[in-house]
């Protein structure tokens, strides 16, 4: 179907106005959990004038030991040295950014496999509607949101490449797949579409020297029809195997709504899953599926979305993870999905009138599934933004606590190197490390990883053995009792190596340190801060102590 040129405009200035309004923020500060170690680390760039953890080319993509896919990092750093403004603010129009790239990204894609003005609106609808895409880009250091940004526009210079062989369009292709690869890890999946691009391509030949050798087989029209069949089921049956083979649904036991072994009640989770992070016009997929199988005159663009299909099933296994790469596939097969049930109906204005009907409601359901998904959201409150600023302008050094969460808020505010490292977790091969000076990079001593000890969720093919174990000395300090001989006598060196100035005490786990969810009981606040330190900061929900 096709618009007045004016009509397609006004189409495309509503999805970015909609993608603006969904991200406009309803918290007073940002929010996420590792965004706020990387909006620390955004700041030491500004604040040294240089990323300290990128040492080897593969750091910058995140793919040497003690570094992170540095391109959502870099960008606020830039924007903060351009603008002058904080790095909140920065982050903030990020999101924005990444998400209006991203709509209009589904957009394009979307004109790239069908040059039908409806289809692309749809597509690009159900993609900016995506809840997954919307929480990751609202008010959030982009990492993951500007990996879920940019893959749309990847695929597209992949079938444009494709259609015009250049050397420019390849060229930009494969920038655009280091663009993702500098915002998160996931990139590693792209290798997926393309082998599943070369596969495509190889089946498109083969099936043309058939037609060849063949003629009088393949073009009878009876032939025709019977083999457009046969492949529906094929791929039906083939995509059956590849899930329940795969052992994917063993991730589904469990869900919001139900929990169970049986296999009605994994396939059910794995739907609402997919529906929980690509939005409620997810079902829609099946019959967008049905409709490029049942398709005439195939070209590579419809094989390649088909053999793409197929080839992620076996990774929806990376539950915690399909939300970020998901998304657009199925917004290209349930907008698919949607025109084809617009086409089947006879009543044309009756199919229109209840398919935008549709559309309109996904809106109201969509605010009503963000308000949900959004309780499970972190974000930092006015109490942690002030002690944030209250360290920036009247404490030195690194500060220890008892809660890695707000400690890395705070941290983000302040510019203050915290421990532990990583926020809510405590990676030992962290890019704080570096970025915080607690490991001098012409120390590090990197090896290679054994082909055989990778996985998919390995971070790299390099490992540094002996960089010093932050989460061990984070256990000693804490822990050191001068009964326990395993540990030696009281750790004074590891309070000059980290520079720890000043404790930070979270008062819901008093007199505890929080490692892992669990909270461990702290000697050294009990015995070493509480009785021989002087407290220099209260609010209502914490303390900072002088360390030393």
């Amino acid at each position: 179907m096709k618009f007045p040129r004016y009509t397609n405009y006004m189409l495309i200035l509503f999805l970015v106005l909609l993608s603006v309004i969904l991200r406009f923020p309803s918290t007073s500060h940002s929010v996420g959990v590792d965004a706020f170690v990387m909006q620390g680390l955004a700041n030491q760039i500004v604040s040294d004038g240089h990323a300290a953890w990128i040492i080897h080319p593969l750091s910058y993509v995140g793919l040497f030991p003690l570094s992170y896919p540095s391109g959502g990092i870099f960008l606020p750093a830039s924007l903060d040295v351009l603008s002058g403004y904080a790095s909140e603010i920065s982050i903030l129009a990020l999101s924005m950014l990444m998400g209006i790239i991203g709509v209009l990204g589904a957009y394009i894609l979307a004109r790239e496999f069908k040059n039908d003005d409806l289809f692309a609106f749809i597509a690009a609808f159900i993609f900016c509607l995506a809840p997954k895409f919307i929480l990751n880009t609202t008010w959030e250091t982009p990492t993951r949101g500007g990996f879920m940004a940019f893959t749309p526009i990847f695929l597209f210079m992949l079938l444009r490449a494709h259609r015009v062989p250049t050397r420019k369009n390849f060229a930009i292709a494969v920038l655009i797949l280091f663009i993702l690869a500098t915002f998160h890890r996931l990139a590693i999946l792209m290798l997926v579409v393309i082998l599943a691009y070369i596969f495509t391509s190889m089946f498109l030949i083969v099936a043309k020297i058939a037609k060849l050798k063949m003629p009088t087989l393949f073009l009878k029209p009876g032939t025709r029809n019977r083999m457009r069949k046969l492949s529906f089921v094929g791929l039906f049956a083939l995509g059956l195997v590849l899930l329940l083979g795969s052992g994917v649904l063993d991730v589904y036991e469990y869900g919001r709504l139900m929990q169970s072994d049986s296999m009605p009640v994994k396939a059910l989770n794995l739907g609402v899953s997919l529906t929980r992070s690509s939005g409620v016009l997810t079902p829609f997929l099946l019959l967008g599926t049905f409709a490029f199988v049942s398709q005439r005159n195939k070209a590579l663009k419809e094989f390649l979305i088909i053999f793409i299909a197929l080839a992620i099933i076996p990774t929806l296994y990376l539950r915690r993870y399909t939300g970020f790469y998901m998304p657009i596939f199925i917004a290209i097969l349930a907008g698919m999905g949607v025109c084809y049930f617009i086409r089947m109906q006879r009543r044309k204005k009756l199919a229109v009138l209840v398919a935008f009907s549709a559309l309109a409601g996904s809106i109201a359901l969509t605010g009503m599934l963000l308000e949900y998904e959004s309780q499970s959201v972190d974000s930092m409150t006015m109490e942690e933004y002030d002690v944030g600023l209250y360290a920036r302008f009247y404490l030195e050094g690194t500060i220890l606590a008892n809660n890695g969460l707000p400690s890395s808020r705070i941290s983000a505010i302040s510019g203050l190197p915290s421990l532990p490292l990583g926020g809510a977790t405590v990676p030992i091969q962290s890019a704080d490390q570096l970025a915080y000076g607690f490991v001098d990079a012409e120390e590090v001593v990197v090896n290679q990883v054994p082909l055989d000890h990778l996985t998919i969720n390995s971070d790299s093919p390099f490992e540094a053995p002996d960089v010093p174990n932050a989460e061990l000395h984070l256990w000693v300090l804490h822990t050191w009792r001068p009964t326990n001989p395993l540990y030696g006598p009281f750790p004074d060196q590891l309070i000059i190596e980290y520079d720890i100035h000043y404790a930070l005490e979270d008062k819901r786990f008093s007199d505890h340190f929080l490692a892992e969810g669990k909270a461990y009981s702290s000697h050294y606040l009990e015995s070493q801060v509480h009785y021989q330190r002087y407290k220099v900061y209260e609010s209502a929900g914490y303390f900072v102590w002088m360390s030393m």
